[in-house]
């Protein structure tokens, strides 16, 4: 219930700065600036601007932006806005939440130009931050992934042929998964037989190959000669405990 009602709160705080803002409609967004205010985010397909922001920079934020609204990232937070309401209890949603973040801003951050993203690092450190505390919004400034995405700037990206030595990580793993099933199966397979065994309980009697005693090779009966040395052996072996004996009429 609490989750819920934070929830609406950051819907009534969007709500507030799409009233106060001045509406200017494009063909695939619609812009909001925002009075005395240095915000910039993105909301499905409306991006809001603070007036303060310099004009030569808003065109590189809404390009930015613009990544958010084709790829549809509001859909991804909202999501898990939805799950921290059902689920307020895992922290691996807000930790989830939080990673996805970034990651949207990497991609948008990867549509940057080489010949602009020195520009783009110095206007991301330059600003004065305002950020809106809204976690399903993809908020252009926000100050704990700003060195992240600086870093990710300037890192080049990798060839295409090295990206073909996770295609070894395959047959190893699916190597491993029949290796370890394989396994699993012969040790249930013993288990079973060794259990099957110890279960099993067959009369002396019914045994078609008897035991042969030691002096008893020689005999035909060896099932009477194995009885007869086997009483033998327990009669000179064992003591039955005198007190033990019961006395009858």
């Amino acid at each position: 219930m609490l989750a819920t009602i934070v929830f609406a709160i950051k819907l009534w705080r969007l709500y507030r700065l799409r009233t106060i803002g001045s509406m200017r409609y494009f063909p695939d967004h619609t812009r909001i600036l925002i009075p005395k205010s240095h915000i910039a985010f993105s909301f499905f397909t409306s991006i809001f601007l603070g007036e303060s922001i310099n004009s030569k920079e808003i065109e590189s934020i809404v390009k930015h932006e613009l990544v958010h609204i084709r790829q549809r990232h509001t859909l991804d937070l909202l999501f898990f806005e939805g799950m921290r309401i059902l689920s307020w209890f895992n922290p691996l949603v807000y930790m989830y939440q939080n990673r996805l973040t970034e990651l949207h801003e990497y991609i948008a951050d990867a549509q940057v130009p080489k010949q602009d993203r020195q520009s783009h690092c110095e206007m991301l450190l330059s600003q004065s931050f305002e950020v809106q505390n809204i976690s399903f919004i993809n908020p252009f400034y926000k100050s704990s992934l700003i060195k992240k995405r600086i870093v990710m700037l300037q890192k080049s990206k990798s060839k295409k042929i090295w990206q073909l030595k996770y295609l070894l990580l395959v047959p190893i793993v699916l190597g491993m998964l029949v290796y370890s099933s394989c396994e699993s199966e012969s040790n249930s397979k013993e288990d079973t037989n060794s259990t099957s065994l110890k279960s099993m309980k067959v009369p002396f009697n019914e045994i078609d190959v008897v035991p042969i005693f030691p002096g008893c090779e020689n005999v035909d009966d060896q099932r009477a000669c194995f009885n007869e040395k086997i009483q033998m052996h327990i009669g000179k072996n064992f003591s039955y405990p005198r007190g033990s004996y019961k006395t009858g009429s």
